[in-house]
């Protein structure tokens, strides 16, 4: 197993866990909330990233 596929099989356990657990209508709810605050996260990271250039 490459070490590329490591992030998807983390996020399929967790993503697993989360609809096993959590009630359907608060995924729905703060589902949102998730993908708006992953995309900051993800734009601040790679940004700090590019201006230390560490990408």
């Amino acid at each position: 197993m490459a070490i590329k596929f490591i992030p998807f099989f983390y996020t399929l356990i967790f993503a697993t866990i989360l609809v096993a657990v959590v009630p359907k209508a608060e995924i729905r709810r703060l589902s949102i909330y998730g993908i708006i605050f992953g995309a900051i996260f993800d734009v601040v990271l790679v940004s700090i990233s590019k201006y230390y250039r560490i990408i």
